[in-house]
């Protein structure tokens, strides 16, 4: 799938449609992640990660 890039213009309705379907892309488990969803895996990076500074809300 091709995402635009920060320098590629799209109208605002074709920009929520890439933003939904990166979503639902995002959210689909994985087999060659061991069933997490890259979502999930790249969430996992950033806890484990001494030098990533990530805002959280209480």
């Amino acid at each position: 799938m091709n995402v635009a890039t920060p320098d590629v213009r799209v109208g605002d309705e074709r920009q929520k449609d890439l933003e939904a379907a990166a979503a639902e892309l995002n959210r689909r488990p994985r087999k060659t992640l061991g069933w997490d969803t890259p979502a999930e895996r790249f969430a996992g990076l950033l806890m484990n990660d001494p030098n990533t500074r990530v805002a959280t809300i209480c």
